[in-house]
């Protein structure tokens, strides 16, 4: 199977032997990689960041249509970038999920920083 690449500086989805934990598209995804993200447990990302939450729509509509998991984050690149819960609430709404899919999304950031913690137990960090 050929990596799906991103115009991201992440990279892709999948490389040969490297599966990511999430994948923050900032440009329109495409359903081959949001099914790809769904079958190897890959979270997508809605971004709170100016700039890289315009496609928020896209990514969602077509996360739950294909029923990929989502989570909201931020990739922050400075202090400024930071939000507080009550925008990244606004900009999840705004993405079109309702109050209690904006929960989801939180539980599900929350299940993904349990499996990377879980896979760095006994490791240093």
């Amino acid at each position: 199977m050929k990596p799906l690449w991103s115009q991201f500086k992440r990279g892709p989805i999948w490389q040969p032997g490297r599966w990511s934990r999430y994948f923050s598209p900032s440009r329109l995804i495409s359903p081959e990689e949001v099914d790809l993200a769904r079958e190897k447990g890959v979270y997508l990302e809605l971004s709170t960041r100016k700039g890289h939450s315009l496609t928020n729509g896209h990514v969602l509509k077509l996360a739950l249509a294909r029923g990929a998991k989502v989570v909201i984050n931020n990739d922050a690149h400075s202090p400024s970038d930071l939000v507080s819960k009550e925008l990244r609430t606004r900009i999840a709404l705004g993405a079109g999920l309702t109050l209690e899919e904006v929960n989801l999304l939180e539980n599900n950031s929350l299940e993904l920083v349990e499996k990377i913690r879980s896979r760095s137990h006994g490791r240093k960090v």
